[in-house]
């Protein structure tokens, strides 16, 4: 994409570590002051669950096929062998993940990369003063200057995928549609057996005036009745305000 268009990141509340490792490729980083970011590091490790499991009466039988077939099991702890391969792991990871910030940010870097890495996390702030990042601003800021380099005087901001109302996601909370499906399904969703709308929606209508709860109730309750039948008959609500 680099090649073809310019290409900016707009960091927000954090972007460290993951999140710095994807905006490290960009011509322009944007952060805001507070933003937490670099976190250039890898960590990994297991939980070994087997004596909690025993207090409720659960015990498993393991099966396995190879030396190092087991290594992320939690029914125990890394034997010396498995601790020096994970160590070699994350050792080679750790490398891959030094050596893009220096082939992209370059000369910008203001220290030699394992003095801005190990795990340091910084502000906003603290990266532009070390060349982590290039530019304080916004979200806006960054929409502007990179329409300044495509010589966009008139443009529109797409957000992508499109942000969905509360209705939209309280029906698909109800008919499931949101959950992906393997391969090819012709059914259509029952909502006989789903969560009512007016149940989901009672969490976001905690805090308003139970008139208007009562009016949101009615108009969900005959939205799922359109959902269910092919024809129905109402009357028009009428609402006299005080």
């Amino acid at each position: 994409m680099k090649a073809k268009k310019p290409f900016v990141v707009s960091m927000g509340d954090v972007a460290g570590s993951g999140g710095y490792y994807v905006a490290c490729g960009a011509d322009t980083i944007f952060a805001d002051e507070s933003t937490i970011t670099g976190s250039i590091g890898v960590v990994s490790g297991k939980f070994m669950t087997t004596e909690m499991w025993k207090k409720v009466g659960i015990t498993f039988k393991e099966y396995s096929r190879g030396k190092n077939a087991g290594m992320l099991s939690s029914a125990r702890v890394f034997s010396k062998e498995e601790r020096a391969r994970m160590q070699e792991w994350m050792d080679k990871i750790y490398e891959v993940f030094k050596g893009h910030v220096v082939a992209v940010r370059g000369k910008r870097l203001k220290k030699p990369i394992d003095d801005l890495a190990g795990g340091r996390v910084y502000t906003g702030r603290q990266a532009l003063e070390l060349g982590l990042v290039d530019r304080i601003g916004t979200l806006q800021d960054a929409v502007d200057h990179v329409a300044g380099l495509a010589k966009l005087a008139d443009y529109e901001v797409r957000v992508v995928p499109e942000p969905k109302n509360i209705l939209e996601r309280l029906l698909e909370q109800a008919t499931g549609e949101n959950e992906e499906k393997p391969g090819l399904d012709a059914t259509t969703p029952r909502l006989a057996a789903a969560p009512s709308l007016v149940k989901l929606a009672m969490p976001h209508l905690r805090d308003m005036d139970p008139q208007r709860v009562r009016l949101i109730v009615r108009a969900l309750e005959r939205m799922q009745l359109m959902q269910q039948e092919g024809v129905i008959l109402m009357m028009p609500e009428l609402s006299v305000g005080r």
